[in-house]
């Protein structure tokens, strides 16, 4: 069986030291994705959607952070 991984997308917290005040939340060790985190996430669904159709893909695993699942949600809908 093929594993693939990847890391999640650029975080808001490099970009903008004010990112918490705007976050909604207050993990400070839980920046989501800036824009172009978000631009590549949909840059890597549309690649492993590719994958998809000659090896199917049959689990995603994130982990909790808002990041990761910003970076996954974007793939699991491309895969659907």
């Amino acid at each position: 069986d093929d594993v693939f991984l990847t890391r999640h997308g650029a975080r808001i917290d490099k970009e903008d030291r004010r990112w918490l005040s705007k976050a909604g939340h207050t993990r400070h060790d839980d920046p989501h994705l800036s824009a172009a985190g978000e631009i590549g996430a949909q840059e890597l669904a549309a690649a492993m959607a590719k994958v998809h159709a000659e090896t199917p893909i049959a689990h995603i695993v994130s982990s909790p952070f808002v990041r990761c699942m910003q970076t996954a949600r974007p793939v699991a809908e491309a895969l659907d």
